[in-house]
């Protein structure tokens, strides 16, 4: 894909906005630990597209901090949930 703009962030801004639904709609069934996300995409593609712990955590940040999922820590164990209101 050949992206074009007058943004030089536009491509990363992409990158970001199509890994933040991929990951909204791993939500939609239910909270998930970090690594289920990313396994779950791996699998619902194919493995196609592989998210790394990298990229991931980052994104789930963002996606908190835009108040889009929330991570419920019980017994140490982190779990991320989508917000539906």
């Amino acid at each position: 894909m050949i992206l074009h703009s007058s943004r030089p962030d536009a491509r990363t801004d992409l990158l970001h906005g199509t890994l933040d639904m991929l990951i909204l709609r791993t939500l939609q069934w239910g909270p998930q630990h970090g690594y289920a996300i990313a396994q779950t995409i791996r699998a619902q593609s194919s493995d196609v597209l592989q998210v790394e712990a990298g990229s991931l955590y980052p994104a789930l940040q963002r996606l908190a901090k835009k108040a889009w999922v929330s991570l419920a820590e019980k017994e140490k164990i982190s779990m991320f949930e989508e917000k539906t209101k």
